[in-house]
């Protein structure tokens, strides 16, 4: 029978220099929960929060960024990486918003927990599972089952005075005022944050209440159970706040000021991955708090243990904690903390130091079971976590007792910025800012960023919840940047990492092509991208490095007299920059000055059907009569008449007049063809290269694997002629033709007087299954190939298998998409198995598969012994549905409550039932190895609530014969299930 409280029962001994541990007593649940309901579940509610995705590619630069320490201790206690890391605590944070979310519109939430990335919900009702299903969240109908971790006797974290240094601060009580120095007890520090006027940090309440004198800092070289040398220092922080010191009734939190002499850090130590010195690997930056959910990773710190991981076993779960040899209630009523129970180590010492779910702080370092120098952590499959720990949270989803619940706006955690953007080794543009949130908002926060190793800062802002720093005069190129936050001028976090500012200002110049002889009147002109306002381009010549010339830029294109340059060759590089400050970006080449000479340019060179279209322009700088070109194309050509109108050519060059343009259509046949320019004096214009497409013109658009096929689409078209035209067609190297004759109206303005008769559209047959289609049109031009999928005639889903009392409970759906008639699906228990009719009526298979009708659906129960199970189900054409592992769970339950010793023998009492029958049951019961059975039929009436339809019938209590003395008393229920030993002492 559980007990009618909830609370666990923990033993601690409070001593000097440590941290009571809270010891948690096993309560008995019972075995498997409700199997989920395959009945469909009516439309969900509305409502805004979802999970989204948390893939551990998004977290990488931040988990690369994350101190290597904490990387060592995550491999090492959770075997993850700092991506997978900061993936799974990103999903519990957004996990806790959703359950709270969930239950604000009238979901009836029995639990919840996350499994890396994957939140599951326990409902009441398969009403809500399809509320649940919109958040991106598993429902599963029923009360969670809770893996009891056994009985524990606790240790407290309460240490002794230790003859060698550990990190954190001590205190003395009343009592050890006049005492040597270094007596008093020990605590680490949790998180710094802010009062109402001054700094000051939490801690564990049960530190905090003894404080009757100033807290000091210790300094140590590793944490003190790896060898570390303990300092105790005069350098004082504070006393405990008054009032906000608070042990028992469900709270242990306390807050202590911390002095001008030091400065608090919104960030925990990692002590090397928890074996070093503090700073071994990089404090890790706090940039919020969350509640916690069951299974997230929960990392601590401590001066004790160090840097420690471990997952979340329960939350929101009141420890009864009392001093060694006193009785629970009786003695201890009160005292009594709400906690996060997980498998994280803590040792003496380590009580009131910082817990997190990624960079979350998520509660305050509270009790243990674990041996007082060994985070020796085994797992037992049966009986779950050897050892655990108790934290007091910092946030509570569900209401109960917090740190922030209970101080309010009293005081305010300390946060880190989250730089947003840019990413780590982003390339960014030259208008971009640097943006971030802080979580926590104090007076006098600032944040200042410094680029390269400077000293000077290059930008600040005032510490708020959304920030930004422009980024807009950083030079072009890589940088590394440092974001420091400061408290009234106090460093408290660091934020490093990298961006590349984009390259702009590319210069190109548009004439003289490289190479060509210009004359002393001509101008070099060109372009840059991406101008700013102040850009300018600079001509340097020769080698030399004072700029030839420099002109104004900012409009994207420039120009620059060559007037002064000797005559002659010369090389030369353009640069462009901000203001007179060349830029990385340059564009070398060189040219020839003559006296007078021919002018021209050969500007555009484009394949179209048929030929090649030309265009530019040429002329005698001692005339002003149009002059010929000559074109060659592979070698061969002729000349043409460059007589058309460019009105500008007349301002570049007065007096020659505007028409020295060409433009022309060259026929060529299709392919690759190079086209060569010379103007007056055969002086070159350049060479281009061209492609002339071919007549044959098309396009495969789609390829669509379909139940029995392929569907293809696309046109394809002769410019030679109107008429609709043939495609062949391969399918993984076979095919045949089809006719492209489908009206597309656009073709016709695409391609003037071709008409509109060229579309294809046919659906081809193909096996399910991967396929390669092809598409060739006229002249067997390709027209390229698709990769295409057919999907199978098979569909289906295994979409649940619970273990209850006698079997396992199935269900899930199964059709052929070429019947509408119901299919049978194949059910294998540990690999044997027989089939099942998938008929039952799920309405919305018919419209997710319009016209194969509803009755699809599979559910039953399957007999099977208790135990591990695999199960597995196939659907048409032998298609896996996949395979589950089931418990199936034992008929026997039951519960040794009590023994006692009394007067002339042991009272027992407990009960236990079959859940086969109704009927009440024998158990058996030893006294030091002796014993005989004894009737389980005394009414407790709860036991019909909790196993319906089983009746009252099934406690057992009686008293056993024994002589005065010591004796171990072991009760069996059913199949001889073990229901525990107790030691018991018989009085004289």
């Amino acid at each position: 029978m559980p007990a009618s409280s909830n609370k666990s029962v923990v033993r601690s001994r409070l001593s000097i220099l440590a941290v009571a541990v809270a010891v948690l007593s096993a309560l008995v649940f019972p075995v498997g929960a409700a199997a989920a309901d395959p009945t469909p579940a009516p439309t969900p509610h509305r409502h805004a929060l979802t999970m989204g995705s948390f893939f551990a590619s998004s977290y990488a630069a931040a988990g690369a960024r994350l101190p290597s320490g904490l990387n060592t201790a995550l491999h090492r206690d959770l075997g993850l990486t700092g991506a997978q890391y900061l993936a799974d605590a990103a999903a519990a944070a957004q996990a806790v918003k959703v359950v709270a979310s969930l239950k604000s519109v009238g979901v009836d939430v029995l639990g919840s927990k996350i499994d890396g990335t994957e939140l599951t919900v326990n409902v009441a009702s398969a009403a809500d599972k399809a509320t649940v299903a919109a958040t991106g969240a598993t429902a599963v109908v029923g009360t969670p089952a809770v893996q009891d971790s056994g009985e524990h006797a606790f240790h407290s974290v309460t240490a002794p005075t230790p003859t060698y240094g550990g990190e954190g601060y001590f205190f003395q009580n009343a009592a050890q005022i006049t005492e040597a120095e270094g007596n008093g007890f020990r605590c680490s520090i949790g998180f710094s944050g802010y009062g109402l006027t001054d700094p000051q940090f939490v801690t564990a309440g049960h530190c905090a209440t003894m404080m009757a004198a100033n807290a000091s800092l210790i300094t140590q070289t590793a944490p003190s159970n790896n060898g570390g040398d303990l300092t105790y220092t005069s350098t004082m922080l504070g006393t405990q706040v008054a009032g906000e010191a608070q042990y028992g009734g469900n709270l242990d939190y306390g807050i202590v000021g911390e002095g001008t002499v030091v400065t608090p850090q919104a960030s925990i130590y990692t002590w090397g991955g928890g074996t070093g010195a503090p700073l071994a690997s990089a404090a890790l930056p706090i940039v919020g708090q969350t509640a916690a959910i069951v299974n997230a990773n929960l990392c601590k710190s401590g001066s004790t243990s160090g840097w420690t991981c471990g997952s979340v076993v329960k939350v929101d779960h009141p420890v009864e904690v009392c001093p060694e040899g006193t009785a629970p209630d009786a003695d201890c009523p009160d005292d009594v903390v709400n906690s996060i129970v997980a498998s994280t180590c803590l040792l003496p010492g380590d009580s009131g130091g910082g817990a997190v779910i990624g960079q979350l702080a998520a509660g305050i370092d509270s009790g243990s079971d674990f041996p007082d120098t060994s985070c020796a952590n085994s797992f037992n499959s049966t009986t779950g976590w050897t050892y655990e720990s108790v934290f007091f949270p910092m946030v509570s989803a569900a209401g109960s007792s917090s740190v922030t619940g209970q101080v309010g706006t009293k005081w305010t955690l300390l946060t880190a910025p989250v730089v947003s953007s840019p990413a780590a080794g982003a390339t960014i543009s030259s208008s971009a800012s640097m943006t971030g949130t802080l979580a926590t908002v104090q007076s006098g926060l600032a944040l200042s960023l410094y680029l390269d190793g400077s000293t000077t800062a290059f930008g600040s802002v005032t510490g708020a919840a959304n920030w930004s720093i422009p980024l807009t005069s950083v030079p072009q190129g890589s940088h590394t940047y440092t974001l420091m936050e400061t408290l009234a001028g106090n460093q408290i976090a660091v934020i490093t990492g990298s961006f590349i500012e984009a390259v702009t200002n590319v210069p190109a110049v548009t004439f003289p092509a490289s190479g060509a002889t210009v004359d002393s009147n001509s101008v070099m002109t060109g372009t840059i991208t991406s101008p700013l306002s102040n850009s300018t381009a600079l001509l340097y010549l020769d080698g030399s490095t004072n700029a030839f010339a420099k002109v104004n830029a900012s409009s994207g294109s420039w120009s620059i007299s060559l007037a002064g340059i000797s005559l002659g060759s010369h090389s030369y590089s353009v640069a462009a920059g901000a203001g007179a400050t060349p830029g990385a970006a340059r564009v070398t080449g060189s040219f020839t000055v003559a006296a007078v000479m021919p002018a021209g340019s050969f500007d555009s060179a484009s394949g179209v059907p048929g030929g090649i279209q030309i265009s530019g322009w040429s002329l005698d700088r001692s005339i002003s009569s149009s002059t010929y070109i000559w074109v060659n194309i592979d070698g061969s050509g002729g000349g043409l008449l460059a007589n058309v109108s460019i009105p500008w050519i007349n301002g570049l060059f007065p007096g020659v007049g505007p028409n020295h343009g060409f433009a022309a259509t060259l026929p060529a046949s299709p392919g690759n063809h190079t086209v060569c320019v010379f103007g007056t004096n055969s002086i070159s214009l350049g060479c281009k290269s061209v492609s002339v497409p071919q007549n044959a013109q098309g396009s495969f658009d789609s390829a669509s694997g379909v139940p029995g096929g392929i569907q293809v689409s696309g046109w394809s078209l002769d410019l030679s002629t109107t008429a609709s035209t043939y495609v062949w067609v391969n399918v993984d190297g076979r095919g045949g033709p089809i006719l492209a004759n489908a009206s597309l109206p656009w073709i016709n303005a695409l391609f003037p007087g071709i008409g509109t008769n060229h579309g294809f559209s046919a659906t081809l047959s193909a096996s399910p299954g991967g396929h390669t289609v092809c598409v060739f049109g006229t002249n067997s031009i390709s027209l390229g190939c698709k990769s295409v999928t057919v999907p199978n005639n098979a569909q289906g889903s295994f979409d649940s298998a619970s273990g209850v009392p006698g079997g396992i409970q199935i269900s899930g759906w199964s059709l052929d998409l070429t019947t509408t008639a119901s299919t049978y699906v194949w059910v294998n228990i540990d690999g044997s198995g027989g089939p099942m009719l998938a008929n039952a009526s799920l309405p919305w298979i018919n419209g997710l598969f319009p016209g194969v009708g509803t009755n699809h659906g599979f559910s039953g129960k399957l007999s099977a012994s208790p135990g591990r199970h695999t199960v597995c189900v196939y659907g048409t054409n032998s298609l896996s549905l996949g395979c589950k592992t089931v418990t199936v769970p034992q008929n026997a339950q039951g519960s040794f409550d009590s023994a006692t010793g009394v007067s002339g023998g042991i009272q027992i009492s407990g009960w236990s039932l079959d859940l086969s029958t109704a009927a009440s049951t024998y158990i058996w019961v030893n006294v030091d190895g002796s014993g005989g059975p004894m009737l389980a039929n005394a009414s407790l009436p709860w036991i019909d609530g909790l196993f319906p339809g089983e009746g009252a019938n099934h406690g057992f209590a009686g008293t056993l014969s024994a002589s005065p003395g010591n004796h171990t008393v072991c009760v069996y229920g059913t199949n001889s299930i073990s229901l525990g030993c107790k030691s018991v002492t018989v009085p004289a």
